[in-house]
């Protein structure tokens, strides 16, 4: 029993329950400890979750980080298990939403402060006569095209019904 509690706390950061499970039951405790898995399980996907976890996780969603990034934390639960809690938390889901909108809402501001911000179309050069000149940047609009173009597909993926170019494209071709 100590083995399994000392598996599935080591591996319940990096891994899914279902991996900790595998890597569990295929050890040398088979037999002797399913009904361990079973109180481990329910510690790993509802004992842990605290309102106090979910408000953190929404607020840093909001701010801009990705789930990601969030759970690659120490103290953060696996991706997995945010995942269990979303279809069993109704107030966690509506916050983890609304977390999302402004995430959403986050990135249409940083695309119009992008396509806004003029410091680097213009670089300074100087001639071989020593005169001082400025030339258009290319790389820095080809730069700021691919930032919107990433921001602009990361909203269509968060928001397809609202915000994705498939309705506009096959609305055109009937």
């Amino acid at each position: 029993m100590i083995q399994v509690r000392r598996a599935a706390l080591s591996f319940s950061r990096w891994s899914s329950a279902r991996e900790t499970a595998r890597l569990i039951t295929t050890s040398r405790c088979r037999k002797r400890c399913a009904s361990d898995w079973e109180i481990i399980d329910r510690q790993l996907h509802v004992g842990i979750g605290s309102p106090e976890i979910g408000d953190l996780i929404c607020d840093r969603i909001a701010g801009g980080a990705s789930l990601r990034q969030i759970c690659q934390d120490a103290n953060m639960p696996a991706r997995s298990t945010i995942f269990v809690w979303l279809e069993e938390h109704e107030d966690f889901a509506r916050s983890y939403t609304l977390a999302r909108q402004i995430q959403i809402e986050d990135l249409m501001d940083e695309i119009l402060e992008i396509a806004d911000d003029s410091s680097n179309d213009w670089i300074d050069r100087e001639g071989p006569d020593g005169k001082k000149y400025r030339v258009f940047n290319p790389d820095s609009i080809r730069r700021s095209k691919l930032r919107i173009g990433a921001r602009k597909w990361l909203i269509s993926k968060l928001m397809p019904k609202r915000y994705s170019w498939e309705p506009i494209l096959r609305r055109n071709q009937r």
